[in-house]
């Protein structure tokens, strides 16, 4: 996300660059000089390492309004059982699971939507080569 935000804001300073040598924003041309050589030009690269404990603790700190007690507890325990079916290698268990999972979390809200993407993420390097 953060790069995809950095190679955004470059190619907007870049137009308003283009637009201000070319003089479309500036009728005055010559009364101020703006200077925006090199602000973007970094590349941004970030390696952010999130565990599986690290999404339960965020769904433990949700709000009882979002997900009661038992709630939590059961996605966690969901969550713990799909890894173990990731581990296995059985596809069918893992769809089986996954769209469980989604179902849930889809009708819990965004905020558990998100935590649960980011735990499924965190198994990808192991689901996907299942199914190509």
């Amino acid at each position: 996300q953060a790069k995809s935000d950095i190679k955004n804001i470059k190619a907007i300073l870049n137009n308003y660059k283009d637009n201000i040598n070319s003089g479309f924003l500036n009728s005055e041309r010559g009364k101020s000089e703006i200077n925006i050589n090199n602000i973007a030009n970094a590349e941004a690269t970030s390696n952010v390492n999130i565990t599986l404990e690290q999404v339960i603790n965020n769904i433990n700190e949700l709000s009882d309004d979002i997900l009661s007690k038992e709630e939590k507890e059961d996605l966690e325990d969901k969550l713990r059982a799909f890894e173990s079916i990731v581990n296995s290698g059985d596809k069918d268990k893992i769809k089986s699971k996954l769209t469980k999972i989604f179902n849930f979390a889809l009708e819990k809200g965004p905020a558990v939507v998100g935590l649960v993407s980011s735990a499924v993420s965190l198994l990808n390097e192991k689901i996907l080569p299942l199914f190509s």
